[in-house]
């Protein structure tokens, strides 16, 4: 499967190991150095999936997943998958409540990461929240015991 894929990373490095990655694996990898560079490119051509970097200068990973929700675009609905190296402040279940359709921790695993980049562009966005929520749901009434709400 030939992917567009656009990867946001502050550092230089990170951004050419996750391309040369994606290049190994038949995909054509576009980079971003930031949040606001990645804005811009997003808002000109479809991309397949972005892999943002939480925690950047200028403008967050996570605030510039807000803006592309929040703004028209062909990238509106675009799978987003979080990478960071920050694997103590949340729980990688925790990124999905955030409106990211998935988590890689850093250093990025390469088997992972094919495992991510398929499993997000396999399905869409919608489809995505719908198995989450069935997810929660059915742990809910297992905790519960299937209690019906008053």
């Amino acid at each position: 499967m030939d992917l567009r894929i656009l990867i946001v990373d502050d550092e230089p490095s990170n951004r050419q190991v996750l391309e040369q990655a994606l290049s190994a694996f038949g995909h054509a990898a576009s980079t971003a150095p930031n949040g606001e560079a990645a804005l811009e490119l997003l808002a000109g051509s479809p991309f397949d999936a972005v892999l943002l970097d939480l925690h950047m200068p200028l403008m967050s990973g996570l605030d510039a997943l807000r803006r592309l929700r929040g703004a028209p675009g062909p990238n509106r609905e675009t799978p987003a998958v979080c990478v960071t190296a920050d694997v103590l402040t949340r729980r990688p279940d925790a990124y999905f409540d955030l409106g990211f359709q998935a988590f890689l921790a850093k250093p990025v695993q390469l088997a992972r990461l094919a495992a991510v980049i398929d499993r997000v562009t396999s399905c869409s966005i919608e489809t995505q929240r719908q198995q989450r929520t069935a997810v929660k749901v059915a742990a809910l009434r297992r905790r519960m015991g299937d209690t019906p709400f008053a």
